[in-house]
């Protein structure tokens, strides 16, 4: 198992962990308090930064002592649907991340349909959330070759956290790993969130504002993303990286509860039949950096304009899907919405709509059971989940080819993405 930096534990005690600094944190609370009126009663001085000995805050790592500040700042939002009863988003700041989505089916079943973790402090840590959870990703979404790119006549190098190859999502604290503010009063089916992405953040140049708005209606999720007020030029491609897995999360979460490890785990998603509304898609080099190329997706693997079912391309044709798939590139340019696609299974089915140019389909390739401890106990293994992340295409920064990736001041990106949700009888 991958150490990481929190309190020497592995990925798979990662809500051990957070539970150690929540405890931390309310402990620390009542020391502190404690310590106040123990000055007040001796005429001390109440206001003193100077902490008693036994205090938490002297005796913890500033990992921990960080943690235990943004814990003040990290809030959960639940969205319900007021009109049609069977949908729940839950939102938090913390990576502006979907951390459950509640369906109920036709027959009544309730199930948590997105991977996640318990605690929104996990989706801040590189480690516990390094599959990326629910987040939103940016500067930039998915990969950047060799972390560069020149821009009006300038080379910008930005952090490699891909491997140490390439940039990936925005680097090691782009915009999943910071806690978002909040826009104005979230309502019981609404929250917007902002953040200020600053100049030289991970490398990128100048200053923007972002911001994401989760509404829920009628069976419907509706996600805006814009980022505007650039102080100069610079890339932007925000995405949504939920994961999906319409098998939920019950019964490997009873089983985690009996003991029984190997039922513990949760189902793979390769018994989902999933379309992409694509005629073509962008190869990609064994860095999974696209070649340049847009091709024909017509007798490949790739072909998924009807329902097909992951088990009968995976691992027969292809050993897992994370790839870029062209959508209806015109009705980007112009902001509309078009299908982008469908994923159907336990009775559930999502239609994606979006405004980019692009969506990629990944299969959650990289999960390990091994490593991955998720909701409830449960055990995400290869191939638990799927994302249809819609997007620029990938390294589009360095591809004069692909869809304008700059954002210039003054200008305004919107992206946007629409989830229908039905239950099939």
């Amino acid at each position: 198992m991958s150490p990481i930096g929190l309190l020497g534990v592995t990925v798979s005690s990662c809500a051990l962990a957070y539970s150690v600094i929540r405890s931390s944190f309310w402990i620390g609370r009542k020391l502190r308090r404690f310590s106040r009126r123990s000055q007040h009663k001796s005429g001390g001085n109440a206001d003193s930064t100077d902490d008693p000995p036994w205090s938490v805050s002297r005796h913890t790592k500033n990992s921990l002592n960080t943690r235990l500040e943004m814990s003040k700042l990290v809030k959960t939002f639940v969205l319900a649907d007021e009109k049609r009863v069977g949908i729940e988003v839950h939102v938090t700041n913390a990576g502006a991340a979907v951390t459950k989505l509640l369906w109920r089916d036709a027959d009544g079943v309730v199930e948590d349909v997105v991977l996640g973790h318990d605690n929104p402090l996990m989706y801040l840590d590189n480690a516990c959330n390094a599959p990326y959870f629910g987040v939103v990703v940016g500067r930039v979404a998915n990969r950047i070759a060799n972390g560069e790119f020149t821009l009006d006549g300038k080379q910008y190098k930005l952090v490699k956290n891909d491997n140490g190859r390439n940039h990936l999502h925005g680097g090691k604290r782009g915009f999943d790993r910071q806690v978002w503010s909040v826009v104005g009063t979230p309502t019981s089916n609404k929250v917007k969130l902002r953040h200020t992405s600053k100049d030289g953040e991970e490398g990128y140049p100048g200053n923007v504002e972002v911001t994401v708005e989760y509404a829920l209606a009628e069976g419907e999720l509706a996600v805006t993303f814009e980022a505007f007020e650039a102080s100069q030029p610079t890339p932007i491609n925000l995405a949504s990286h939920s994961y999906f897995n319409l098998n939920g999360h019950t019964l490997a979460a009873a089983a985690h509860v009996a003991g029984d490890a190997r039922n513990g785990m949760l189902e793979t998603v390769l018994n989902h039949a999933v379309s992409v509304s694509a005629d073509s898609y962008t190869p990609v080099d064994e860095h999974l950096i696209p070649t340049g190329e847009v091709a024909s997706v017509s007798s490949t693997p790739f072909d998924l304009r009807h329902l097909t079912k992951l088990a009968e391309r995976i691992p027969h044709s292809i050993d897992g899907y994370d790839h870029n798939f062209v959508l209806d590139v015109e009705a980007s340019r112009q902001g509309k919405l078009s299908h982008a696609a469908t994923v159907k299974a336990n009775k559930r089915r999502i239609d994606l709509f979006t405004t980019a140019p692009g969506v990629q389909l990944y299969t959650g390739n990289f999960l390990d059971a091994n490593h991955t401890m998720g909701k409830r106990g449960v055990k995400y293994p290869r191939h638990g989940g799927l994302c249809l992340e819609t997007q620029n295409f990938p390294n589009a920064v360095n591809e004069s080819s692909f869809p304008n990736a700059i954002l210039k001041p003054g200008e305004k990106y919107v992206h946007r993405m629409l989830y229908k949700f039905s239950n099939e009888l």
